[in-house]
């Protein structure tokens, strides 16, 4: 939980969670954590986090980071499809800020589509797209 925790304060300058919502989000019966572990260092390398909800029939991507030294490895990419995998919904959703240019290329690369847009969505003002998949595709 606290290496969690602390990459999410190396990857997020703003709008990152804090240790007690991370902790409740991963103890949730309704959380997929899933974790790149790097075994030269014994550190965490990338996690995802994926939410289902009882009342919505899309599984929402919440979380994902990956440490900086680890960037361009395709961490990302492998998380995502292996939170596909697991998930049972029929679509996955998530938000992302507008100028994070490189992951919304990689959500689009792995099939996401935009569908809205939510203004002022991030603690700075940024807006956040909101991007789709459908796992029948």
């Amino acid at each position: 939980m606290t290496a969690l925790y602390q990459l999410e304060e190396r990857c997020f300058s703003g709008d990152r969670m804090s240790r007690r919502s991370l902790a409740h989000h991963i103890a949730s019966p309704r959380a997929i954590v899933s974790v790149a572990v790097d075994a030269e260092h014994s550190d965490i390398a990338a996690y995802i986090l994926m939410l289902s909800h009882a009342q919505r029939r899309d599984d929402r991507l919440y979380s994902l980071a990956v440490a900086p030294t680890h960037r361009g490895r395709g961490l990302a990419g492998q998380l995502l499809q292996e939170c596909e995998r697991l998930s049972h919904a029929p679509n996955l959703y998530l938000e992302v800020r507008t100028d994070n240019d490189t992951a919304i290329a990689l959500y689009q690369r792995l099939g996401f589509r935009e569908t809205a847009r939510r203004k002022s969505y991030y603690q700075d003002g940024m807006d956040a797209l909101v991007m789709i998949k459908s796992k029948s595709q």
